[in-house]
């Protein structure tokens, strides 16, 4: 019996020293899965369930082994990629110390966050230089950040948002990538980001997130230490995010936002100049003024779009051309200025990266590649993006040449990793898919109704409302409900608020203090997107209910999908089969994925979409669910979610 197997037994190394820990044949096979890609140099892809444990069943393993090696001399380096910033911090400060003791070879780790979490030092100090007239509170922020900036041996304002909160001054001296000048920096030995990635290069575990994971080769580039580069071993944990995240970092993107802020940047650098800069300043304020009208050329509804659209493309394409003979003209002016300031050098860097960017949008995209913008109330960034990463994700793989382990509760379609290993090109890996030890045959019942109206029917949020309000009306337990989109979550709100009832709604307080009063039972309805569709764990009688209102297709309008359909159409894909179905799927196993968290809990799913039972697709996503018990009938719902016990038989099956 192998050593990790034993760990795992009722008597084993977990369960003398973690009282809670309950042994588990999934998460064994999990961690036995993981050492065996370890030993073997081998890519591994796990879908483990809710309630296998998945976290312990990869650390073990990589604590194991590298205990191991360092008792041999050699030693290996692992980074741990998550989805989140809250499940790093998790990792960090609660899994791997709670493991550690249990390895005496003096394993050591570090958290790297993202640049924007630290003070530059450089940017902080020049702003006594040039900083204008402050209100009072403004000041009050100023010199709790000195006091703060003198005492701090990490520079990473998580320590005084602890103390002080929200700092609306912080976000001028972050070390921002629109500033950042790098190794030619004049404090680079100083710098809070350097000093965090230098340790994270000398420890043997460190944990990052996957939009930073793929941002190494960009900070690599500004003469900061890699930490991928030098690393044998990776695991993405929550790695059903790597796809998306994945194509954003290998896309090109320019915004309005990031100009005008160089542009601004630009300006209090000419303040310290001695030379004369009239011209520089005069070219950079122009820059930022173009930049701020930049966002008047594309809708005013905050949407997001194609590129290629008319009218759209003529007067954004002007502006753009303006933009871009700016940018010549300040390149020009910092060229002359060069000789006179070191401090030019990084400004002429980040100049040649817009000029860059710029120029791409100015051309015609290549091929596989498709332009398109995101809107806010203030701002536009422009992108272009591969329509396929597959050989991109391979290449970046290749290069580092790391032994990867991808987990996550749901990677599979139909218990099938194809879709998953499809997107991002992992055809040599490993596959291993485990159900959750849940019993959700007795836990969880899924109604589908019958008397919700269609999807384009303007009596369909009057029906879920009611629905809702019916349902809470049963339990004690809570209801949240997740929606495809905000302008049903904000009809559904209205309805609820007209009739008075009580709700907690996405958006009015931050999530993690909307998720704990949800659970504190202050309001028993909880009306949630987006973000709440994952990472959301509530588990007892919190949470009685989840209610999702119709199958998480994407919206035909998202400019990424219109950028797939284009493609598809001159390769003869089939892109619903391949792309909009899998992607349901998924997103659909992700929302129900947060009714049953713990052994003990109980909870009905309902999901207000007829197409679930009377489209042929429907079955994917039933074959793709939990084996819930099903039903289509009000009565046996209520009776479910009210406590009282509804035997298997009783339960009608779902049919049309």
């Amino acid at each position: 019996m192998s050593s990790i197997k034993k760990a795992f037994l009722k008597n084993g190394l977990l369960a003398k020293h973690l009282p809670d820990f309950v042994p588990r044949h999934e998460q064994v096979a999990m961690a036995q899965a993981v050492q065996s890609a370890i030993d073997s140099h081998t890519d591994l892809i796990v879908e483990a369930g809710t309630g296998v444990g998945k976290t312990f069943a990869y650390l073990l393993p990589v604590l194991s082994s590298l205990a191991q090696n360092k008792s041999d001399g050699y030693f290996k380096k692992v980074v741990i990629s998550t989805g989140t910033k809250a499940l790093q911090e998790q990792l960090f400060y609660k899994d791997l110390p709670r493991l550690m003791p249990l390895f005496p070879e003096g394993i050591t780790m570090a958290m790297l966050k993202g640049r924007n979490n630290y003070l530059c030092i450089h940017k902080f100090e020049q702003f006594e230089h040039t900083r204008g007239t402050l209100d009072a509170q403004q000041l009050n922020e100023l010199v709790a950040l000195k006091q703060w900036s003198v005492q701090t041996d990490t520079g990473d304002f998580a320590e005084i948002e602890q103390q002080k909160g929200d700092n609306s001054l912080q976000q001028s001296f972050t070390a921002r990538q629109e500033y950042c000048s790098g190794k030619a920096c004049a404090d680079f030995e100083r710098c809070y980001l350097k000093k965090a990635r230098d340790k994270a290069q000398q420890a043997d575990i460190v944990i990052v997130n996957h939009h930073l994971y793929f941002a190494d080769i960009q900070v690599k580039q500004a003469g900061f230490s890699s930490v991928v580069d030098s690393m044998d071993l990776v695991v993405f944990d929550e790695a059903h995010q790597l796809p998306n995240v994945a194509q954003h970092a290998f896309s090109e993107s320019i915004s309005s936002w990031h100009m005008m802020y160089f542009g601004q940047s630009l300006l209090d650098f000419s303040q310290l100049l001695s030379a004369d800069t009239r011209q520089l300043f005069a070219a950079a304020n122009t820059l930022r003024l173009q930049s701020v009208e930049l966002r008047a050329y594309f809708p005013a509804q905050g949407d997001n779009g194609l590129w290629q659209d008319e009218p759209l493309l003529s007067s954004a394409i002007d502006a753009l051309t303006n933009l871009g003979s700016t940018l010549a003209q300040l390149k020009e002016i910092l060229l002359l200025l060069r000789e006179l300031n070191d401090d030019v050098a990084p400004f002429l860097s980040i100049l040649e990266q817009l000029e860059l960017n710029v120029g791409l949008f100015l051309t015609k995209p290549r091929k596989g590649v498709f332009s398109w913008f995101q809107c806010t109330k203030n701002h536009v960034v422009l992108r272009q993006t591969p329509l396929d990463i597959a050989h991109l994700f391979n290449d970046w793989l290749a290069n580092i040449q790391t032994t990867n382990v991808f987990t996550s509760a749901t990677l599979s379609v139909e218990n099938n990793l194809n879709y998953f290993t499809r997107l991002l090109g992992l055809k040599d890996a490993k596959e291993l898919v485990l159900n959750s030890p849940f019993d959700f045959q007795q836990q969880s019942l899924l109604y589908v109704p019958r008397h919700i109206p269609a999807i384009e029917d303007d009596r369909r949020a009057q029906a879920i409302a009611a629905l809702l309000l019916e349902m809470t009306n049963e339990t004690l337990g809570g209801c949240l409900a997740l929606f495809t989109s905000y302008k049903m979550l904000y009809r559904v709100a209205e309805i609820l608020d007209e009739q008075g009832a009580g709700f907690l709604i996405q958006g009015q307080q931050s999530k993690q203090d909307i998720l704990t009063a949800f659970r504190q039972k202050q309001e028993s309805i909880l009306l949630a997107t987006a973000s709440f569709w994952e990472g959301v764990d509530i588990r007892g009688d919190a949470l009685s209910c989840v209610m999702i209102d119709k199958l998480p297709f994407t919206s035909p309008a998202d400019p990424k999908l219109q950028g797939q359909l284009l493609f598809a159409q001159s390769t003869q894909d089939n892109i619903f089969e391949s792309l909009q179905l899998p992607q349901a799927v998924m997103a659909l196993k992700q929302g129900a994925g947060r009714l049953i968290r713990h052994e003990l809990d109980r909870g009905l799913l309902i999901v207000c979409d007829d197409r679930l039972v009377t489209k042929p697709y429907g079955q994917s996503f039933l074959a793709s669910l939990p084996n819930m018990r099903r039903t289509r009938c009000l009565d046996k719902a209520k009776q479910f979610i009210s406590r009282v016990d509804v035997k298997e038989k009783d339960i009608e099956p779902i049919s049309n």
